[in-house]
């Protein structure tokens, strides 16, 4: 005896849209949590810093750019980052500053935080997708 049968699967690309968002949303706020511990820490500002919107992670600091790459940034004429003062260290005022090839030196933290911390979580993060994906 032979029995045929025939298969359709329909994929609706709506349902399937909705459930990637809320996937990666959901990765994103994981993935800011578990950069935490990589960023450095001199006041706890940058960290704390950290917004997600949709799936992008934002880190709003003003300096939150240069010390993600690491670099410090230096006054081309005088090759220094800034001067000391009794309340700490201040730059000079008008000076647009180039990167050097120093790098940053943190006590706790470092430079690519979230390269850090991808490298060390990216399973969880995955599983954590697949998991929203299938509650959907």
């Amino acid at each position: 005896m032979i029995i045929r049968t025939k298969f359709r699967a329909e994929v609706y690309p709506e349902v399937l849209t909705r459930k990637c968002t809320k996937a990666e949303h959901a990765v994103a706020v994981q993935a800011e949590r578990d950069s935490r511990p990589y960023i450095p820490a001199a006041s706890g500002r940058l960290r704390s810093s950290g917004r997600v919107y949709g799936s992008t992670i934002v880190w709003d600091r003003p300096y939150a750019r240069r010390q993600y790459f690491g670099k410090v940034y230096v006054d081309p004429r005088r090759k220094i980052a800034g001067f000391p003062t009794p309340n700490g260290w201040r730059s000079f005022s008008g000076v647009k500053k180039v990167r050097s090839q120093r790098d940053y030196h943190h006590a706790s933290g470092g430079p690519q935080w979230f390269a850090a911390a991808k490298k060390a979580k990216i399973g969880s993060w995955i599983a954590l997708a697949q998991g929203v994906i299938a509650r959907e």
